[in-house]
Parts: structure tokens; C-alpha cells; sequence
């Protein structure tokens, strides 16, 4: 059994009294899905609307919020801040990678067969329009692993594009193995990251991440409508923005609006078009300072371990879990299998447990459970409580 530990026992009970009044209705189990806002990025958020009405006296202070977040985020991830910037969903940022990497007809993309659809239509659409093969590989362990990627790729494999969690099992891939390989065969590194973000620790250099996305509504809990873009900074003059704006390009400033000159930022900022959700921002980036402050390491010892306690649970009642990994793949998402799924997931809504329903690939429905780190054990242990009743 893990130590309990001052994080545990102090931060825990703290951040449910001050940060989560959804803990006062709910066991609220679904971070996977969505999350109800913490309320430092509520407070952030109102903040902001606040000065905003204001309008010019707080005018520069408003645009500070945007650099202030872009810090936090970078922090997170461990990147430089010009190599951050804002997109409204993952799906968004994927759909970048896809058109501005410098793929050729006849290229090819591999992905697997556990992907949410974020990171499959985007490169389906590559391939309709501009010939780039998409090549999906089957994942029996429930998510691509660098062994896998080696024994598929051909002379023509110019990028792999994974989750760092797989949104159904909760596979969570070795990011670290799949970039080495990829940047020792130069083959460009995608990475879906919003099922990791928040609740693992991620490092886009130690893992050799080219570009990264995540929408905020996970396990980043941060506002819909915003998220984070990472490009690694040698490869953004190597990227041509499929749709660009006034705030893509340098020396954008009022006495240039009539310029029109074409020459890209060389930031990942040239992705960012417009005032993108600019509230959004100044909530994301209050939860990335809390991350930051809390230790991205402290919130996924404590989340993977919740989800190993589950796991037990389940397992001792016999459920079969479709995302008992070994350690190195375990996440927060753990999903398991019921005689009878739609009852199970009824009774737990009735208990006001909240979690998910969620379909493999034949259409089995499995119960999706994805703790964070403010849950309790005894908020664990209740999900077989309550399927036992």
C-alpha cells in the first residue's frame, strides 16, 4: 500500500473545501468527459469579464492575462512560452499538425484503432484531399507501443499521431519510447494529450513531442472553447498555417493594418488567427498555475492512485476491467465491463455517481470511471458500493 502522504492529507481536503462545490452534491467521477470548473478558474474568468468592462483602463493588464497563461501552460508541459499558443479544441490542433506539416502524396500517417475520432478525422481528411495515407494499426493491448511503430513503419511514415491516453481502456502510452524512436527515424511526433494533461505529468522535451493539443474541458479543467497548441520551436519555420490572420504574422500593429505583408511569426503564435476565447484563457491558465503549484508529479501519484484502488475494487467484485495495465500504462481512466452495463450505469447516476458510458469497437458498452486528485478513496470504494446494492 502507497504511504499517505501531506498532499494527501492537507492539500486534498482543502482543495474540496475551497476549489470543488461539486464535491457538496456529487461523487463527481467523470473527468474524462468533463469537468465542472475549479473555482480559481471561475473567480479568473469573472475577473476577467469584470475589467473587461471596463474596457481601456484595464486594456493592458487584459492582454498581460494572455502572456501570464501562455507562462503557465508552458511551465506545465515543460516547453519555452513562444512555443505555446491557443486553440479552441484538440480537434483543432490536430487538423494544424495534419495541414501544416510538409507531407507529400504518398506519405503516410500511422495511428491505431483506439483513437477518439480528434486524431482520426483530421488525418482522413488529409488523405482524402491530398493522397497522405492514413494507416491504422491494430492496438490488442489497447494503444500503440514503440515496438509496434517500429515493425510498421515504411521509407514513406513521415508522422505517428497518438493519445497520450486512450480515452476508452485508458492506455497510456509511452510517449517517451515513441518519440525517441520517432525523432531518431525523423518522423514527425503528434501527440492528443487531453486525456493526460492535468492529471499525468507531461514533458514535451524529455518525450520528444513535435507538436501537442488539448482542449481544456478534461482533465486540464480548465473552460470549453480553449486549449493548448505546442510546437517544438526547431520545427514552427517548417509549418504553413492552413488558415491564418492578422495576429499570425509580424509586425502586426495598427499602422500596418493596410501592409499586408505575409510573413509568418516565427512562434506558434502564426496558428493563433484571433482573440480566441480570451475569458477561456484566463481560466486555463489560472488551473495551469494550480497544477504548477500543486506538482504535476503529487496530482498523478495521486490519481494513479485512485485508479489502482479501483482496479482492486473491481476486480475483487469481479468485474472485468478492460484497463488492468501493468504500472507503466496505467492512467486515470479505468473502464470495466457489467451483465448488465445500462443498469449499472443507471444505478450510478441514481447514487449520484457520475461517470461515464462509453462503447468499444463491436458497440460493448463498458462503464468509464476517471477519478482526479481531489476525489477520496471512500468516493472509490462507493462505485462498487453502490453496484453491490
Amino acid at each position: 500500500m502507497a504511504q499517505v502522504s501531506t498532499f494527501d492529507v492537507e492539500v486534498v481536503p482543502r482543495a474540496r473545501a475551497q476549489w470543488f462545490p461539486v464535491t457538496r452534491e456529487y461523487i463527481y467521477l467523470n473527468h474524462a468527459a468533463y469537468t465542472p470548473l475549479p473555482t480559481p478558474a471561475v473567480e479568473a474568468m469573472a475577473d476577467f469579464l469584470r475589467k473587461h468592462q471596463l474596457g481601456p483602463k484595464y486594456e493592458a493588464e487584459l492582454l498581460e492575462i494572455k502572456e501570464q497563461s501562455r507562462r503557465e501552460l508552458a511551465r506545465l508541459i515543460n516547453a519555452a512560452p513562444e512555443e505555446v499558443t491557443f486553440i479552441p479544441t484538440t480537434s483543432t490542433g490536430i487538423s494544424l499538425a495534419a495541414w501544416s506539416l510538409p507531407l507529400r502524396r504518398g506519405d503516410n500517417v500511422i495511428i491505431c484503432d483506439q483513437e477518439y475520432p480528434a486524431n482520426v478525422y483530421p488525418w482522413l481528411m488529409l488523405q482524402k484531399k491530398r493522397g497522405v495515407r492514413v494507416r491504422i494499426l491494430p492496438a490488442p493491448g489497447g494503444g500503440l507501443t514503440a515496438e509496434q511503430v517500429a515493425a510498421a513503419v515504411d521509407r514513406r511514415t513521415r508522422v505517428v499521431s497518438v493519445s497520450a491516453v486512450q480515452f476508452l481502456s485508458g492506455f497510456r502510452a509511452d510517449l517517451a519510447a515513441l518519440g525517441r524512436f520517432c525523432r531518431e527515424n525523423n518522423i514527425y511526433f503528434v501527440v492528443d494529450a487531453i486525456q493526460a494533461l492535468g492529471a499525468l505529468k507531461v514533458d514535451v522535451q524529455a518525450e520528444q513531442i513535435d507538436i501537442l493539443a488539448a482542449a481544456a474541458p478534461k482533465f486540464l479543467m480548465g473552460p470549453p472553447g480553449i486549449g493548448v497548441f505546442y510546437v517544438r520551436k526547431e520545427l514552427i519555420p517548417e509549418l504553413e498555417p492552413p488558415v491564418v490572420g492578422a495576429n499570425s504574422v509580424v509586425g502586426f500593429s495598427p499602422e500596418t493594418f493596410l501592409t499586408y505583408e505575409l510573413t509568418l511569426l516565427p512562434t506558434a503564435d502564426r496558428f493563433y488567427t484571433a482573440q480566441v476565447n480570451r475569458p477561456g484563457i484566463a481560466g486555463l491558465g489560472a488551473v495551469a498555475r494550480l497544477f504548477n503549484e500543486l506538482g504535476p508529479e503529487n496530482i498523478e501519484r495521486r490519481v494513479l492512485r485512485l485508479a489502482e484502488i479501483l482496479v482492486e475494487e473491481l476486480k475483487t467484485a469481479g468485474y472485468p476491467v478492460i484497463s488492468d495495465f501493468e504500472a507503466r500504462h496505467r492512467s486515470a481512466i479505468v473502464s470495466f465491463a457489467s451483465p448488465d452495463p445500462l443498469e449499472a450505469y443507471r444505478k450510478l447516476t441514481a447514487a449520484r455517481v457520475v461517470v461515464s458510458l462509453r462503447y468499444d469497437r463491436a458497440r460493448q458498452p463498458y462503464i468509464r470511471v476517471s477519478p482526479h486528485f481531489y476525489n477520496t478513496e471512500d468516493e472509490i470504494r462507493r462505485v462498487v458500493e453502490v453496484l453491490k446494492d
